[in-house]
């Protein structure tokens, strides 16, 4: 401590930070991997590709769920979604959600309309409350960065 005030967040600050995520079973070793492999050449990387996710995610699950409104379910554009959400979870290493989307794929694969509504709705549950660590991990980085 100085004058009171609490030390800067440090590298591994964020570190312990994700190894927690992993314990609780959000995230599985890929992001803290990724944040390993940060460069002084590109320090941005780690928190841009949280960023590409964050906002690409939300947008791909209210796609699904308009979808999933129709009359008629186009289930090939479904299917191509369920993937796109799916590979981005995997690319981040977070599991719990990659398995949220797992059963989203699995009930497409039984062709249950009322089945897919359920899992999309707990794909969403689980990305929100990523987003909200992801959210507070990319501000601790921030403030590792700004020092």
């Amino acid at each position: 401590m100085d004058n009171g005030r609490p030390a800067p967040p440090t590298t591994n600050d964020v570190l312990e930070r994700l190894r927690s995520l992993e314990y609780q079973g959000l995230l599985d070793n890929l992001l803290r991997y990724y944040y390993e492999l940060k460069t002084e050449d590109d320090p941005c990387y780690f928190v841009n590709m949280i960023q590409v996710f964050l906002q690409d995610v939300p947008k791909t699950i209210d796609s699904m769920r308009e979808i999933l409104y129709q009359d008629f379910v186009n289930f090939a554009r479904l299917k191509d979604l369920i993937v796109k959400v799916k590979g981005s979870a995997n690319w981040i290493g977070a599991l719990k959600m990659s398995q949220a989307t797992s059963n989203l794929l699995h009930q497409f694969e039984i062709a249950s309309k009322s089945g897919c509504m359920t899992a999309l709705t707990e794909v969403k549950v689980v990305f929100d409350e990523l987003r909200t660590h992801l959210d507070s991990l990319i501000q601790l980085e921030l403030e590792v960065f700004a020092k």
